[in-house]
């Protein structure tokens, strides 16, 4: 437990009980204070907003089990607890109690969030000082901001000259390099890319050089690009020269024009394109004494020194063209990223709003040097106690922003728990650095911090856990980074728990040339034989996660499993995107944006036609009508399939209401409830934030739709698919590995730059290619090897964080290295541990046997069919002018509307009371009618001469409408056909009963006795409105 004045690092390996421990905690330094209210004096900063909420679920639920314990002092949790803190069972009880009364009475001080939105908080306390208006946004999607501030770079083409050329320079390399001319896609990622903190310096510096001085300075490294290789082309012509002079050619030369000569031979007649480098021969010729152990003539050893002073010279002048020529492939898009930044800053100050992720910067600058106090003030708290959790993921802005705090906790001799591992560190490119828990670590002597290991994994079986240890302790000492190779080899020595077994199976593929298809295919093959032996084996579906690097390995699995009929719940899966429904309501927005949309007209039916919502004998045909003459005969084709979209001429819908108004006429209420509720959700987002515009909507959500998706629903028995970033912080029964022939991304570095006259730039953002790594200059290969080695440890991180979520089973597909591959990358670093651990077939079961151990836990069913409720509310609000006697008629007349309504949705007597609830939620049926309404409708269904034509087994077609031979459309409300082809017609009518009422049904009747049906009962159905009561006409001839 936490005592006073402690600074405590909790170093927690996966599954190790992290959370439980710092829960633990938590209550500890509740029931140990006298107030119950000590809450309000604890922060604890998680890094998601699902972390967040899990530890006050979990703080709550531990209180009120500790406060419901019958018998406290036979309580394992409670008893420990009372041995820690010197208190009774009994008094813990009483007081846990009091303390979740007291949180739950004051929610709002219970302070568990996110990193941001405590930001948030001490913006918001200081925005008069940081010069921010009191009531500015936050934006959430920094990518959508980005985009719309490329498009306002793109709208000052023609505008602005330079900008204008920048671009079309830009628009042309893509074009020379096979790329697309149109930038804004490449422009707008390497914004959000380079818009953290990781970035933060660089940037700023970066903001501070104008256009002009980007152009200039390109110029500048255009000729000396082209001095630099005129010189290569010199030093070539030199070395000839010097043969010459000597009277000596290339063949009296070791290796003769393979050799040393080849090399000067291709810098002489050097094109100027690409780079002309020494391969590791010609290197050791020169730098290792090559050259002078195999030469023969006298001649040509007495001008060794000079070959070596041209080569040399040589390296010197292609370290520069390296230089420059990484620096010439970024210039121009690093200028307009500026330049997009410059913009966003326009973006936010006119439309009032903040990046989430400048919140840092901002505290940062400003708040930094605060004192402490000063900031409790300001925020209305004054903590005594701080928790971190997934500290390793903190970045060093974040870290330094909380320092005042933290700080000014330690005089006080308040207490820190930080709780994380630096192994399990996959957010780097977000600005995550697990470099500063590792030097805490370190410097626990000096700093007087007391470091805990959780050494046991409580959530894997034996099997899995020695897997693990035994690997990343076989792969430590191989790693770059010393200090990741000790705490690779301490953190990989987990304590087991009482679960024993385990099963852990690897598959090698053999790449067979350089195309990958063949390996993907066999890796979809395994993953689906690896689901059907674990289904055998008494795993259920839902127990299984299959983890991938990217979302297009996710893309692929979860049509393949599909297509052999297995359920799957993935990211991908659940896009709105790829609704039917959702593509339905999309197609319909176009056309109603632009009538001429030919193209949204025919997936408009297509899509229509496979969701039923019409029947047709030939849908080309049906295709072809409705595009004849625009909009008007697709508006008349649609309304003889029974489908009515007149509306979409009406120019006084709102956004919201037009959708809704389309999902009521597509009857599409019913048909995949989440999707159309969360399409609503976003049509409501968006409208409350922009303009209710359909075309600006249509726009946004070419971009939002690739991203918006349905929140997975519990409780179904489905695989899970999902990246392993999403992963962390999840454990799964069975861990499904496919894809490890991970490879190495191409990353970007900063490297430093001699700022000059000519070169305004102190560092420059360039990519690390081949050619770089050759690079001589200390400072920049220093970089080049710090961002390598980091690179490596994201990747064993990635796979570590990947190979702990198993807690019973672990099975892996790899890409089987070549032979002497050298490579330090996850294929290789795997086969390499299961040859050394003595196995050398390609299928291998490293560890137990794949017959399930553990019993199986009931699963409750959480989910439930979400029912969606649209009413159009423009024929609900009546503006009351009218008198009592008035009134009175509307709602006799209501009535019968309603009657109508009802009877226009039953198919059988059965769906009576859903469809009477369903209108109940839409508002078209007052409460206190109900049961009046039911009782009248039951009555009806029960009659006799109706009975028969209310039954299961019938086709009934409700509201249809009707061509007759005379071209006469009509729409019989009820037509109901049985199995033997006989036809039964009936027609609600209000008010009196009427002959020509007699006369409409008969001729209903001669259209389907003319479609060969026999007709065998005409109904009409009167709804007295006055009486509120219902009578059943039979119709004769």
């Amino acid at each position: 437990m936490l005592q006073a004045g402690d600074f405590k690092i909790y170093n927690a390996s996966a599954g190790a009980g992290k959370t439980y421990t710092l829960v633990k905690e938590f209550i500890s330094l509740l029931l140990a204070n006298e107030s119950n209210y000590h809450f309000e004096h604890i922060l604890a900063i998680t890094f998601t907003n699902k972390a967040a909420n899990e530890m006050k679920e979990r703080i709550i639920e531990t209180l009120e089990e500790i406060a419901k314990k019958p018998n406290p002092t036979e309580d394992f949790y409670i008893t420990e607890l009372a041995k820690e803190l010197n208190l009774k069972p009994e008094i813990i009880k009483i007081k846990a109690h009091n303390i979740l009364i007291a949180i739950l009475h004051n929610y709002s001080k219970f302070s568990i969030s996110t990193i941001d939105k405590f930001n948030l908080r001490l913006m918001k306390s200081f925005a008069q000082d940081l010069g921010l208006s009191m009531n500015f946004d936050v934006e959430m999607n920094t990518s959508e901001i980005i985009n719309e501030s490329v498009d306002l770079l793109y709208s000052k083409i023609g505008e602005d000259e330079k900008l204008t050329q920048t671009m079309i320079k830009i628009a042309l390399d893509n074009m020379d390099d096979n790329k697309s001319w149109d930038i804004r896609k490449t422009l707008s990622s390497d914004t959000n890319e380079i818009s953290n903190d990781r970035h933060l310096q660089d940037l700023e510096k970066l903001k501070n050089i104008s256009l002009d001085e980007f152009i200039n300075y390109r110029k500048t490294i255009y000729s000396d690009i082209k001095t630099l290789k005129d010189g290569l082309i010199l030093v070539g012509n030199d070395f000839f020269d010097l043969l010459s002079n000597n009277g000596i050619s290339i063949n009296e030369l070791p290796g003769k024009s393979r050799g040393i000569a080849g090399f000067f031979s291709k810098l002489k007649n050097f094109d100027g394109f690409g780079m002309i480098l020494p391969t590791d021969a010609n290197n050791k010729d020169i730098n290792d004494d090559g050259y002078l152990s195999k030469v023969k003539d006298t001649i040509a050893e007495s001008i060794f020194p000079e070959i070596k002073n041209l080569f040399e010279k040589a390296a010197t002048i292609n370290d520069h063209l390296i230089l420059l020529s990484s620096i010439q492939k970024n210039i121009s898009s690093i200028s307009l990223i500026n330049e997009v930044e410059k913009s966003l800053d326009t973006i936010k100050k006119d439309s009032n709003v903040l990046l989430i992720n400048e919140f840092n910067t901002i505290i940062s600058k400003n708040l930094q040097n605060q004192p402490a106090n000063f900031i409790y003030e300001r925020i209305g708290s004054r903590y005594s106690h701080y928790f971190i959790d997934e500290f390793q993921d903190t970045s060093t802005l974040q870290w330094n922003n909380l320092n005042p705090l933290v700080e000014n906790a330690r005089a006080q001799s308040d207490t820190i728990m930080l709780v994380g591992d630096a192994k399990q560190s996959i957010y780097r490119w977000r600005g995550g650095n697990p470099m500063q828990m590792i030097d805490l670590i370190q410097r626990k002597e000096k700093e007087k911090i007391i470091v805990e290991e959780l050494e046991k994994n409580w959530r894997s079986h034996e099997n899995i856990i020695r897997f693990n240890n035994e690997l990343y302790s076989y792969i430590a000492p191989q790693l770059n980074l010393p200090m990741f190779q000790n705490i690779y080899e301490i953190g990989n020595k987990q304590l087991v728990n009482d679960k024993e077994n385990g099963f852990v199976k690897i598959n090698f593929i053999e790449q067979e040339g350089r195309s990958k298809d063949l390996f993907k295919e066999k890796n979809l093959e395994l993953v689906l034989n690896y689901i059907k032996e674990c289904e055998a084996n008494g795993f259920s579906l839902s127990d299984i996660a299959i983890l991938v690097r990217s979302n297009a390995q996710g893309i692929m699995l979860a049509k393949f499993l599909t297509e052999n009929e297995l359920i799957v719940i993935s990211n991908e899966a659940l896009l709105l995107k790829n609704s039917f429904e959702i593509q339905l309501i999309e197609y319909l927005f176009k056309i109603t944006s632009n009538p001429m949309d030919e193209q949204s007209k025919i997936r408009f039916l297509m899509v229509a036609y496979e969701l039923e919502l019409f029947v047709t004998d030939d849908l080309t045909i049906t295709v072809e009508k409705a595009l004849k003459d625009g909009l008007k005969a697709f508006l008349k084709l649609t309304k003889s399939i029974g489908i009515d979209l007149d509306f979409i001429q009406d120019q006084n819908l709102s956004l919201y209401d037009f959708t809704e108004k389309t999902i009521r006429t597509l009857k599409l209420e019913n048909r995949s409830p989440a999707y159309i509720l969360s399409f609503l959700d976003v049509i409501l987002e968006y409208s409350s934030k922009n303009e209710s515009d359909l075309n600006s909507f249509l726009e946004f959500w070419s971009t939002a739709k690739d991203k918006s998706s349905i929140k997975t629903p519990k409780g179904v028995d489905a695989i899970q698919i999902m990246t392993i970033h999403k992963s962390k912080g999840l454990e799964f029964p069975v861990v499904i590995l496919p894809f490890l022939d991970w490879q190495s991304k191409s990353s970007k570095i900063w490297i430093p730059l001699q700022k000059s006259e000519e070169n305004p730039f102190e560092t420059f953002y360039v990519n690390i290619n081949n050619d770089l790594k050759t690079i001589q200059n200390e400072k920049i290969k220093s970089k080049i090897d710090e961002e390598e080695n980091l690179v490596q440890l994201d990747e064993i991180n990635t796979l570590y964080v990947a190979t702990t979520r198993a807690k019973e089973q672990l099975y892996m597909i790899s890409l089987k290295p070549k032979e002497n591959s050298s490579s330090k990358n996850i294929a290789n670093f795997l086969y390499e541990f299961v040859n050394y651990k003595g196995f050398h077939e390609d299928e291998i079961i490293l560890k137990g046997s794949p017959e399930r151990v553990s019993i199986p836990k009931e699963k409750e069913q959480s989910s439930s069919e979400l029912t969606l409720y649209s009413s159009d509310w423009n024929t609900r609000l009546v503006i009351n002018t009218n008198s009592e006697k008035a009134q009175q008629k509307l709602a006799f007349t209501e009535f019968g509307n309603t009657v109508h309504t009802v009877l226009s949705q039953i198919i059988t007597a059965k769906d009576l009371p859903k469809i009477i609830e369903q209108e109940k939620q839409r508002g078209t049926i007052s409460v206190e009618n109900v049961e009046h309404l039911q009782n009248v409708l039951e009555n009806m269904l029960q009659d006799a001469k109706l009975v028969p034509y209310f039954a299961e087994d019938l086709t009934v077609l409700n509201e249809r409408d009707f061509i007759d031979e005379n071209g006469q459309i009509f729409r019989a409300d009820r037509v109901v056909i049985d199995q033997e082809n006989k036809c039964t017609i009936i027609d609600y009518k209000t008010g009196q009963p009427d002959l020509d009422h007699h006369f409409q049904v008969n001729r209903y009747a001669d259209f389907f006795k003319s479609l060969g049906y026999t007709i065998q009962s005409k109904i009409l159905i009167y709804i007295d409105d006055e009486q509120q009561k219902i009578n059943v006409v039979e119709v004769s001839e």
